[in-house]
Order: C-alpha cells, then structure tokens, then sequence
C-alpha cells in the first residue's frame, strides 16, 4: 500500500528518536522535522537548560502556545513529513504514530556519551538518570493538565517499540514494514451497544488486553472466538476501530450457516453502499537499541537480534 501520511515518532531522551526518525525519513524518502531541536533552541535563547525550560513551561503559557501553533500549522499543511516530537501525536491526526521507549539506565548512559552543550549537560549516568526522569515527568503532566492526553498510554500510539536493546536499522525496518498497512489502529468489541455508554457494560473485548495494557476484567479478542462473543442468533455489539479517530460499527450475527469446503474464511458475503475513506483528503486544514516491537494493529511482538 502506498500511503500519504506522515510517521510521527516520539519517546523520551535516549530511546532513539533522532537516529529512527532520520532513518525512516530516508527510507520514505520524506522530509524529517524534530520539535526537539526547536525546544532546545529555544532553551538556549532564553540561557536555560531544557529541564529549567520544562519547568518554566508549567508556568508560562507562551513556550506550549508557540510550539504547540508550529505544530498545528505543520500538521495542516498537509505535508507527507516524518515528525521527531513527543507531543505530534496529538496534532497529527491521521497520522502512523510511534512510540520509542527504552530502560532508563540505558537511556542516561546514551545521553551522557553526546557532545555537552549548555542547554544538555550531565556529568554521571545517575545525573543524567534522574534529570531526565524530571524533564519526563514535567512534561506528562504539563500534557494531562493542559490537553488531556497522557504520553504513556499506548493506546495513543500504532506501533511501540522497545529500544533498548539491538540495531536502529531493525526499528527502522520494523516501522516502514508496519507503515504499509491499512488496518493500523487499535481495536475493540463492545457491549454498550450506544457509544455514551460503552465501556459500561462487560463484555469487552480489547486488542490492548492482549498487549496487557488494558483495564481490569477486559478480554482479548486474539484468542477468542467468534463463538463466544456472538453468542446467538441477533446479539449485537458494538466495533471500535482507531481509539484516535473513534470508527464506530454496530455488529450483528444475522445467521448460522455451514462451513463450505475449499472455501477461506473470514470471507465478505455481502457489500451494501459506499465505505467512507480511511484517511481523507483535509483541505481546510548500536548494540543498545530496541529489542522488540508491538504492533498494534494485529497485537504481534516482534524480537529483534535473532
């Protein structure tokens, strides 16, 4: 599938995202622009390390406002870009998100070996471990309070990966490979049947469940079978695709039938009008890198190394 939309790739210090993004933007052979380097530039103007900017953004408005308009406007361009930011997820609508995380020791001992400068300076690996625990936690919670999203939910994100342990060129690869699908987001089956009220009612079925990330009592839908979630003739539940864009169906068993021989299943019987687009046209608008990778569309983890 050729697609037009562009890769965000976020993660906090040390999980690779300059290395992965500027891989994959040459491999997609599209324009890479890194909200970090404009953060740290922006550090520098004002004499400040990044943390201390952080910090000074709990409390002034105008740093968010900036970055966060420069943001917006990109994503409206309607550019096919690769973005290196921790927050585009959140402005990029359509876009094939990534989410890089990696073992914070590890992380601070990649960020010590970089070139000090006065914005980004540690002096031991517990230094730099702690700091940047700091800048991240700033920074979720500047995210929660001010736009409601929380960059550890991995429910934002279409693929994660761990990057603690193996080649960039495998993550890289990893990412163009999981680029090329349609079915791309994260799905659930739900018996709230009105969407006001859908998480209210159990059964649920959620691909996050597989991945251990679901909420309590929530099933998975890799192992279960159809059998189970439709359990008669009429039962109706409601499929949630793309927990970002929200596609909603409502799913009904109509009938039983017998298996024909020779014949692949699941297989589509019937069709009935037009399905909206996907993704429309808006015209208003090292050694120690990862060791694995979860797909969010199928719920598959990848191992890297082997």
């Amino acid at each position: 599938m050729t697609s037009n939309r562009s890769v965000v790739i976020n993660g906090d210090l040390g999980s690779g995202k300059t290395t992965v993004s500027t891989g994959v933007a040459e491999r997609l052979g599209l324009r890479r622009i890194s909200i970090g380097d404009l953060y740290r530039r922006m550090a520098q103007e004002r004499g400040m390390t990044a943390l201390q900017l952080n910090l000074h953004a709990e409390l002034d408005d105008d740093v968010d406002g900036y970055v966060d308009k420069l943001q917006r406007d990109i994503a409206e361009s309607g550019e096919q870009l690769v973005v290196d930011s921790r927050l585009a997820w959140a402005f990029f609508r359509n876009a094939f998100k990534v989410h890089l995380i990696t073992d914070p020791t590890v992380a601070a001992a990649r960020v010590l070996e970089r070139p000090a400068s006065e914005v980004e300076r540690y002096e031991s690996v517990e230094e730099a471990q702690k700091r940047l625990r700091s800048r991240s936690d700033s920074e979720r919670q500047r995210f929660i309070h001010r736009y409601g999203v929380d960059k550890h939910r991995l429910r934002n994100y279409d693929l994660v990966c761990d990057t603690t342990r193996a080649r960039p060129a495998e993550v890289i690869e990893a990412i163009v490979a999981a680029f090329g699908f349609d079915f791309d987001h994260a799905f659930g089956f739900y018996s709230g049947i009105m969407p006001e009220a859908m998480y209210d009612k159990n059964p649920r079925y959620e691909l996050f469940a597989d991945m251990g990330d679901a909420d309590s009592g929530v099933l998975g839908v890799k192992k279960t079978k159809v059998a189970a979630a439709f359990p008669a003739v009429g039962h109706k539940m409601l499929f949630l695709f793309d927990y970002g864009d929200e596609w909603l169906f409502q799913v009904a068993l109509k009938e039983l039938g017998s298996k024909a021989a020779k014949t692949k299943y699941p297989r589509v019987v019937a069709s009935e009008g037009k399905a909206p687009e996907q993704y429309p046209d808006d015209d208003e608008s090292d050694d120690d890198s990862p060791t694995w990778a979860i797909n969010l569309k199928t719920g598959e983890k990848f191992m890297f190394g082997k």
